[in-house]
């Protein structure tokens, strides 16, 4: 097994050393030889071994932009100074998988970021970024027409809410939806509730 070192043309010592080169963390052990001449017979080789600490790393990871919920999943990224791979885990309103994060709510969501290092790196110290999943804004939809119901349904799938519900006499079919308080396309703060008037029917 050759040792996480290499040693490069020992020349003799008048002549300046050698150069080491260290391939990894371990061990090393460089030997001193000297084949003699014709003046003098071969020196006993001396070996001396000496440990090479595992180096540090760090890991980059950049802030995460707050997020509006419903938004599609996306990517993470961070680098570690060591170029090893690095992998991230996930808590609160949201999990990750490999590098895609998916939001399961509003609230908050914290992505760490973590390299274990190997032989040669020691564990990079893991870093953290949170950021906030808002409610998403209401649309208002049209729901003139609709039966109450559907029009809560409607006012619900839009992130709206339902108002105050009043009813008076119409021409048009009782149950049926006559006005709402925002026009449709509207973007509101999300749950606001949209009154609505219901028709009880024609006057007799």
């Amino acid at each position: 097994m050759p040792w996480p070192c290499l040693e490069v043309d020992n020349r003799p010592p008048v002549l300046g050393g050698a150069t080491v080169h260290m391939t990894g963390g371990g061990s090393c052990t460089v030997t001193a030889s000297q084949a003699g001449d014709a003046n003098y017979s071969a020196a006993q080789s001396v070996p001396q071994t000496f440990a090479i600490a595992k180096a540090n790393q760090t890991i980059l990871f950049g802030a995460l932009a707050d997020k509006t919920y419903g938004a599609g999943d996306y990517s993470v990224s961070a680098t570690a100074s060591s170029g090893l791979p690095v992998s991230f885990s996930a808590s609160g309103s949201c999990s990750v998988s490999g590098t895609t994060v998916h939001l399961t709510s509003t609230g908050s969501c914290t992505i760490s970021a973590a390299q274990p290092g190997d032989a040669n790196y020691n564990a990079a110290t893991s870093v953290s970024q949170s950021f906030s999943i808002k409610r998403p804004k209401c649309t208002v939809p049209n729901v003139v027409g609709k039966r109450l119901a559907a029009a809560k349904s409607s006012l619900a799938q839009r992130h709206c809410g339902t108002g105050k519900v009043s009813y008076a006499y119409s021409r048009k079919t009782k149950g049926l939806v006559t006005s709402q308080s925002r026009r449709p396309g509207q973007i509101v703060p999300s749950g606001l509730k949209i009154d609505l008037i219901v028709s009880r029917g024609p006057r007799r």
